[in-house]
């Protein structure tokens, strides 16, 4: 597999970004340490060419004023624990998530989800919560 990279994520790709087949979003903010901490080893362990599925890997500052529409129309956000925190969609809809960072943490994720998982993620209410965080995704992440 081939490596990869960790895309910026803004006003003008979210919505494409996260009807990916297989999207991996971390949040973060500017000035924060562990946002920091966990970009830099998102993307030295993306660097050694992890797969899964074809995914993408993005971020979005949150404090950016490039990422006022993604705010605006994600509700969910309002729910997130804390800052730096990851979310997986796959085919649009969110999977799983974690607080804070840990590439081990996020492998065991993305391990979690195996096709019969997928399956029967699907089958749930398109508000399913965002396991491990308690925050719920809005009922359609691609809305325009």
């Amino acid at each position: 597999m081939g490596k990869r990279t960790l895309e910026v994520v803004d006003d003008g790709s979210w919505r494409e970004f996260l009807s990916a087949s297989r999207a991996v979003l971390s949040l973060a903010v500017s000035g924060c340490p562990a946002c920091r901490a966990w970009r830099e080893e998102l993307e030295d362990w993306l660097r050694d060419g992890p797969g899964w599925g074809g995914a993408r890997f993005g971020i979005i500052q949150l404090d950016s004023p490039d990422a006022s529409d993604f705010k605006k129309n994600n509700e969910w956000l309002d729910q997130v624990p804390g800052i730096p925190f990851t979310a997986v969609f796959v085919d649009g809809g969110p999977r799983t998530s974690l607080a804070g960072g840990g590439v081990a943490r996020l492998e065991r994720r993305l391990e979690s989800l195996s096709p019969a998982t997928e399956e029967r993620a699907a089958a749930a209410t398109s508000t399913a919560p965002i396991r491990q965080s308690g925050a719920v995704a809005p009922p359609n992440v691609n809305q325009t």
